[in-house]
């Protein structure tokens, strides 16, 4: 299950739920964007998320979470959908891919179905 979140991030529970009703889910944050519009921004998250997968299938979804919210972030500062998709360069030029240089929480915990969760705050 993957839910983007808008600007509070994206949620993902990649395993679904085990016998015992657990899952483990992933919560990443936003990025710091100056958002003017949002059309096709799910687009470009899921775009860029099936990108980098395919390019490393092997990687765990999760890792691959603080990727596809940036690039989606960067499509919202710009107007319209397709015309406002980020180049590379200029992802790599905003959000450095040093961890130490931009970093996104990403917060894992496992949750039992039909328990209530608070989700953790961002900021």
């Amino acid at each position: 299950v993957l839910i983007t979140l808008g600007d509070a991030g994206a949620f993902l529970a990649p395993g679904g739920l085990r016998g015992d009703g657990t899952a483990t889910v992933t919560r990443a944050p936003a990025a710091r964007v100056q958002a003017i519009d949002t059309t096709g921004a799910g687009d470009a998250f899921n775009g860029a998320l099936a990108a980098a997968w395919a390019a490393r299938p092997d990687t765990d979804p999760a890792a691959l979470l603080p990727f596809a919210i940036r690039f989606a972030g960067l499509s919202t500062e710009r107007p319209g959908a397709a015309s406002a998709m980020p180049r590379r360069e200029e992802l790599d030029a905003r959000f450095p891919p040093s961890a130490a240089s931009c970093p996104l929480a990403v917060i894992r915990s496992a949750i039992r179905v039909g328990e209530s969760a608070r989700a953790p705050a961002f900021g």
